[in-house]
């Protein structure tokens, strides 16, 4: 749980498009989603006014960056806790990678209040790319 200043990522994975299926492997060719589970405590959400998410999708086999996305958002400011699952697609797949690539997911949370920020970094697990 976050702490009432603070904002976290709490788990990053990905899945199979439109579900919460969570995927075993990738493949170069087929399309998956993100999902990263955000939590803003209660006296940071009291002043934040807006969210932005970095999705790094790394090829640890190929020592490359294969995708690279942002996703940001308006916030408003509440007298309570604030828990979202925000979802990127990756329609593409993985266009560099080949089969035995090793894939992780990164993620960096920006949390915006005022003059504030505050950030979170996650990492994934390991991937299989078939």
């Amino acid at each position: 749980m976050a702490g009432n200043y603070d904002a976290i990522i709490k788990l990053i994975r990905a899945v199979d498009p439109g579900t919460d299926y969570t995927v075993d492997t990738l493949s170069p060719q087929s399309a998956f989603d993100v999902v990263a589970g955000v939590e803003v405590g209660k006296a940071l959400m009291a002043v934040a006014d807006r969210y932005d998410l970095w999705i790094v999708i790394r090829n640890l086999s190929q020592s490359t960056t294969e995708i690279r996305k942002q996703h940001g958002d308006l916030l408003k400011p509440t007298d309570a806790p604030f828990q979202k699952e925000i979802r990127l697609d990756f329609p593409s797949g993985l266009p560099a990678a080949v089969e035995g690539d090793v894939i992780e997911i990164f993620a960096t949370l920006k949390i915006t209040a005022g003059i504030h920020v505050d950030h979170s970094v996650a990492r994934s697990e390991t991937y299989l790319v078939v």
